[in-house]
């Protein structure tokens, strides 16, 4: 067992690519899609300056993708860390989302 922090997909060690390329971006938005398609952004979070979490719930089910600009977006199921306060950019999306 590892004591290292899980990877976006849960996998410690995993391989996190620097960059994502054109064809990076068209599966994660077709892995996304298909997970998120009726269901509603319940709310943001940012981990960090360039880190944010996007809350999609229904009912009986809510998935959390995870946004690192200019690096990729991911699915995952790891508890990251929530900054104590919102940032501007977090708190104008709620609102947003919310009306």
């Amino acid at each position: 067992p590892s004591s290292r922090r899980p990877g976006p997909r849960g996998r410690v060690g995993a391989m996190v690519k620097g960059r994502f390329s054109a064809l990076d971006v068209r599966a994660s938005v077709a892995e996304i899609s298909a997970a998120v398609t009726d269901m509603r952004l319940a709310n943001v979070y940012d981990c960090d300056a360039k880190t944010y979490l996007l809350k999609f719930a229904k009912p009986d089910h809510k998935v959390v993708v995870l946004v690192k600009a200019g690096q990729g977006v991911y699915i995952t199921k790891f508890n990251w860390p929530k900054g104590q306060h919102p940032s501007g950019f977090s708190m104008k999306l709620r609102k947003h989302i919310r009306t």
